[in-house]
């Protein structure tokens, strides 16, 4: 998936500018001139009779010129709405207009400032607040009042809006004729289609609000989760929905998810070989926003079941759908292209989901049933990728096999990564970094395993579990569970799991490091970052079982971890230091040393590694980021 950058989304290229015809340009330069943005803006502000148009039409013409002009003139027609006090006309026509279409329009004005203007900047956090209030309420209900709303006459004219202006299609750019295209063009199969390019475009427009020149803090982020719990509820429920048959190109979860995680964002630091999650007051912050969405109705449900909802789905029967769509309305070539994106938004969904299991691991107080269900699904996360040549010799064979397989190869590559420019600098910094599934799944795995340890059921105690706490969720898959739990834990298989995270994954992820520590030491960190947190994983669980019944001979693998451990935090160090983030280097060099001390000498030399140079080569950092 392509990195994110400020003023640019994941967004339908229905609203993205692009190569436009100098005519177009030179007509919207006339219409700049002549202060035709400022009438538009006027007219919406218009109160008149329920049955005109005006209002609604005045924003469409908004976001169509947007559609004609060029970069430069994008910015310049979001900057005069901006300059005569639009944004917060649109927020409350988002949130209250009678008209349907202008609701629609507003929420898409919305989007275009925020990602065209330094708007974002500009925001307070009660702003902010109210944009994701108001948002969040219009994906959540759905097209049951545009259905009663258009059933009465002084409404019935609007349906206009949705067959004609619905054709923009959002990934070629191109209009599409239904009736020529042999698509249904009853109003409930293109209502959805319509909504659901609205709703895309308003939850981007969320994103792009915390996407400022200085990031968002996990304070203000806690201030607007105490204001409005709420937000949290209809985000779980848009993530966790089932995806529309009718609708199967929309990001909604996608997006849903990915500001669920900006908000619940944990930065973890590390001391020792323990994770450091109460020292500052960022952290402090992060931990209570995370026990608030813990401690939110049916939270761990929604997402159990937003995981759930991805498995049952049938990407292979999704594909085909796709394909013929896009042959039905003349332009198969883009079919392959959305068959893409809806894999890396699935991928996308299920990385978040694993990353806020791992922060209810990591920092909140949780009853011990919810890590027993959590289990099986760390370890489903774990599962080997396909090797590319092999899947590609699988396509003519198994055509649905093939697809499956591609699934699990994105899931591979699939990060999301949200990336700001820092203030009156070229340098950059990540806002929220997930690492992919095969980092992520693994490390989420032996913390779940060591928090079970904590809770009194260690690997001992798991094995010779006989049924499930009465209180678990879903109760009704309690023999499948309880036979799954006691599949993982089989000591060949914690032997194997420990196995593959050291000796390949973390070895793989420190050279993908490595070769990104010259051309972008920003994204080297990251890397080295989540790789220390997987080696940390791996010890932790190890530390807190003893190594006993069954996993003694990993002893060996678990030293390998902690001087993968040591590598990560070394290079993380020499990546912070290019980036001059000078403060970062200096604790990434001393959680190397304080890893180092923890070692036994004996144990080191048994692998191989050079302890004491591992040691002098730290504290050299560590002496030169002092000077």
């Amino acid at each position: 998936m392509k990195e994110i950058h400020p003023k640019s989304s994941h967004s339908s290229n229905e609203n993205t500018p692009g190569p436009i015809s100098t005519s177009l340009t030179e007509m919207v330069a006339m219409l700049l001139k002549n202060g035709v943005i400022s009438l538009l803006l006027d007219i919406s502000r218009l109160k008149i009779h329920q049955h005109h148009a005006a209002s609604y039409v005045a924003l469409e013409g908004f976001a169509y010129l947007c559609r004609c002009a060029d970069q430069t003139q994008v910015k310049a027609i979001c900057r005069e709405v901006v300059s005569k006090n639009g944004f917060r006309q649109l927020l409350e026509d988002l949130k209250d207009s009678p008209k349907f279409p202008q609701r629609a329009y507003a929420g898409k004005c919305i989007e275009m400032l925020l990602r065209h203007t330094p708007l974002a900047d500009e925001l307070d956090i009660s702003q902010i607040r109210d944009l994701f209030q108001t948002a969040t309420m219009y994906c959540i209900e759905g097209c049951e009042p545009i259905y009663r709303a258009l059933q009465t006459p002084e409404n019935s004219y609007m349906d206009e809006t949705i067959t004609y202006n619905g054709h923009i299609e959002r990934f070629a750019g191109k209009p599409c004729d239904f009736k020529k295209a042999n698509l249904p063009t009853t109003l409930a199969h293109v209502l959805p289609v319509w909504l659901r390019v609205q709703q895309d475009s308003i939850l981007v427009a969320c994103t792009a609000a915390l996407w400022r020149g200085k990031a968002i803090t996990r304070r203000e982020c806690l201030l607007i989760v105490k204001q409005k719990p709420e937000i949290l509820s209809r985000l779980l429920l848009i993530t966790s929905s089932p995806r529309s048959r009718l609708d199967l190109e929309s990001w909604s979860d996608m997006i849903a998810a990915r500001l669920l995680c900006q908000l619940m964002h944990l930065p973890l630091t590390m001391n020792s070989s323990q994770y450091d999650i109460q020292r500052q007051p960022e952290t402090r912050a992060a931990v209570e926003c995370n026990q608030i969405l813990f401690d939110h109705p049916n939270s761990a449900l929604l997402l159990i079941g937003a995981w759930n909802r991805i498995l049952s789905e049938n990407p292979y029967q999704y594909k085909m759908d796709i394909l013929e769509q896009w042959k039905i309305r003349k332009y198969p070539e883009l079919g392959r292209g959305s068959t893409i994106e809806l894999g890396q938004a699935r991928g996308t969904v299920r990385i978040c989901m694993l990353r806020l299991f791992s922060n209810f691991t990591l920092a909140v107080e949780a009853p011990t049933p919810f890590f027993l269900v959590l289990l099986p699904i760390a370890y489903s996360a774990c599962y080997r990728v396909p090797d590319r040549a092999k899947v590609s010799r699988a396509s003519e064979e198994d055509p649905e096999g093939y697809l499956i397989r591609c699934e699990y190869e994105e899931r591979h590559i699939v990060a999301v990564k949200i990336r700001q420019h820092k203030p009156g600098s070229k340098e950059t910094f990540f806002q929220l970094y997930i690492q992919q599934e095969t980092i992520i799944g693994p490390t989420l795995l032996f913390q779940v395993l060591a928090r079970l340890s904590d809770c009194g059921y260690g690997l001992r105690e798991l094995r010779r579990m006989k049924k499930m706490p009465d209180d678990t969720p879903m109760m009704d898959t309690q023999p499948t569970h309880l036979a799954h739990i006691h599949q993982i834990v089989d000591p060949k298989v914690i032997g194997k799991l420990i196995r593959l995270s050291v000796k390949r994954r973390l070895v793989a992820q420190r050279e993908k490091g490595a070769f990104y520590l010259v051309k972008d030491p920003a994204l080297a960190k990251e890397i080295y970052i989540s790789g220390s947190h997987l080696a940390n994983a791996v010890i932790d669980f190890g530390l807190r079982n003893q190594l006993t019944e069954g996993v003694t001979e990993n002893a060996d693998t678990l030293v390998q971890a902690q001087q993968e451990l040591v590598f990560h935090l070394g290079n993380a160090c020499e990546a912070a230091a290019k980036m001059g983030d000078i403060t970062g280097a200096k604790g990434f060099a001393q959680a190397a040393l304080r890893q180092c001390d923890s070692v036994v000498p004996d144990a080191a030399m048994a692998i191989g590694w050079d302890l004491k140079s591992s040691k002098e080569k730290n504290q050299r950092r560590l002496d030169q980021l002092g000077r």
